[in-house]
């Protein structure tokens, strides 16, 4: 062993030393000989063009990306197995980047042993994908992307447009271990004949799923995300338009403790939880900082659903949910005695329990919640939450809102920040709702040259306001006395007035004519004026020219 470490040093040093950039077509007329002539750290650049073949990474730590990107640069798998294969244990630094990967039919593996991986095929191997478009590929499990026994970092990619046709994962399908799924676009997948996770589908498996738009997939069960017999983390997505003709048009919880936290949940239709399902030994697990909105029911449960199942229910926001026939915000079946604190559950819709149905002998505890019509229990209350301006899907609560402050501080699975990250104490105690009241900053209207936008800064009457426009982006923000400050440095700062009696600074003016398209414009509001020590910093908001 002396003798073999120096060795396998030397080799990875001088591998790392003598990488060197592989072009296709110019050296090899396809990627996968390419792939074959490569060592580790090499990178096989892919010149645009269609490329019609299945290729296999081959255990190699290389990363094959494409020159120009998706729009020009194609993996066409002609319908003869998953259009990319890693399965000879590779690591996050094997990495494809770039491409779109289209019209693979996947290949046979656990836990079926049947097709899957229609497009990318993961099997005891962790790659990082990053920045593709996934799209009209099929197989039996995992249309888009399959991996099992895998910790695949999967990001940035379009996952659309692929279906799952017997065992789920319409889009995404993850078996055992833990992938990190971050800021995809995972839209338009089905899946056909009974099978469910249109969107993701994780089974037995820990995966973290952050910051993904998961919009308009179709399936039976779990047309967004399903998690079955998982310890998963769902976090701050976006999951909406989904369609399911079962059970969770959102989320299907089956079994285990996941916890599902600062997601906006909006616009899907299923028989049971329009918006979350939770069902049958799902044990303990969190649902906490979710916007659960317009959601819709077939059955029972427009916004939560729960039989069989003892979710905690923290600091919720559902309106304007809907259900057929009971529990148009939450339905608590047959053995579900969740606990609900610090919820919001107001204007939801059923001809029975149209803000909570409970079915006979179960006793939910609810407590600190604003429940339209009341509901009996330590510190509920009735009274309209006053949002900022749900209109426009701002369901911040604005300065004069009774559920500031009227929350437990010691509720069950309380989080320490609200759905964006805001710090949960504010004031004198916990708010009820998703949101935290914090003063902040939003902007309505299409960011295009010579057209009008309008900052809306939510806020105290009486405090002025000023707003700042930076040249970058601080990642972690920098922590003041007054706030994180998010940009930095400053481009230029301006008056926008007085917060007046509303609550609601709006203020209208014209997008630049110089502003470049794609770009992005980083602002932050500071309420108080500049130097005085009451002054408080407000969120970010991008704009990104269209």
């Amino acid at each position: 062993m002396k003798i073999i470490r120096p060795l396998i040093a030397f080799l990875l040093i001088h591998a790392v030393l003598h990488s060197s950039t592989i072009y296709v077509p110019d050296d090899h007329p396809t990627i996968q000989g390419a792939i074959d002539a490569a060592i580790t750290g090499d990178t096989v650049l892919v010149r645009p063009g269609t490329y019609v073949e299945n290729i296999n990474f081959s255990g190699k730590a290389i990363t094959v990306r494409s020159e120009e990107g998706t729009s020009v640069t194609t993996i066409d798998g002609s319908q003869a197995g998953s259009v990319v294969t890693f399965n000879s244990g590779e690591g996050n630094d094997s990495v494809i980047s770039g491409f779109l990967i289209t019209n693979g039919t996947g290949r046979p593996g656990p836990p079926f042993n049947q097709s899957g991986g229609g497009g990318i095929y993961c099997l005891n191997s962790s790659p990082t994908i990053t920045n593709n478009i996934l799209s009209g590929n099929t197989a039996s499990t995992g249309g888009g992307i399959f991996c099992a026994d895998s910790s695949a970092i999967i990001t940035g990619n379009t996952v659309s447009g692929n279906e799952a046709r017997y065992y789920g994962g319409g889009g995404i399908y993850c078996y055992r271990n833990s992938p990190t799924i971050t800021y995809n676009s995972i839209s338009g997948n089905k899946c056909e004949n009974g099978a469910s996770g249109a969107g993701i589908k994780t089974f037995r498996s820990s995966a973290t799923i952050a910051r993904n738009s998961v919009t308009g997939n179709r399936s039976w069960h779990a047309a967004g995300i399903e998690i079955e017999e998982s310890c998963a983390l769902v976090v701050q997505n976006i999951i909406k338009w989904n369609v399911g003709q079962g059970m969770g048009g959102g989320i299907w919880c089956y079994r285990y403790s996941p916890i599902i936290t600062g997601n906006f949940i909006s616009g899907n239709t299923a028989e049971y939880g329009g918006g979350i399902a939770s069902l049958e030994e799902s044990g303990s697990h969190t649902i906490r900082n979710n916007i659960i909105v317009m959601n819709h029911a077939a059955s029972h449960g427009g916004g939560i659903y729960c039989s069989y199942s003892d979710p905690t229910i923290t600091n919720n926001t559902l309106t304007w949910n809907s259900a057929d026939v009971r529990g148009g915000g939450i339905y608590c079946g047959s053995n579900s005695e969740s606990e609900i604190t610090n919820t919001i559950v107001w204007d939801n819709t059923a001809p029975e329990g149209p803000e909570i149905y409970t079915y006979t002998y179960n006793n939910p505890i609810v407590t600190y919640c604003d429940v339209k019509g009341f509901w009996s229990g330590t510190g509920n209350i009735d009274a309209a939450p006053l949002w900022a301006d749900p209109a426009e899907g701002d369901f911040h609560l604005n300065w004069d809102s009774p559920c500031k402050d009227a929350g437990d501080p010691n509720a069950p699975e309380l989080p320490s920040i609200d759905a964006e990250g805001d710090p949960r104490f504010f004031g004198s105690s916990v708010d009820m709702g998703a949101d935290e009241f914090h003063p902040h900053l939003y902007c309505l209207g299409d960011v295009v040259p010579g057209q009008t936008i309008s900052f809306h800064v939510v806020g105290e009457p009486g405090q002025p306001v000023e707003i700042a426009l930076g040249m970058d982006m601080l990642e972690p923000p920098y922590p003041t006395p007054h706030g994180n400050l998010y940009i930095w440095p400053l481009f230029g700062h301006w008056s926008l007035g007085i917060v007046p009696g509303s609550g609601i600074l709006i203020y209208p003016t014209s997008v630049p004519s110089g502003w470049g398209s794609g770009l992005e414009y980083p602002f932050q509001a500071l309420l108080g004026g500049w130097g005085d020590p009451d002054s408080i910093l407000t969120n970010l908001t991008v704009l990104k020219l269209e």
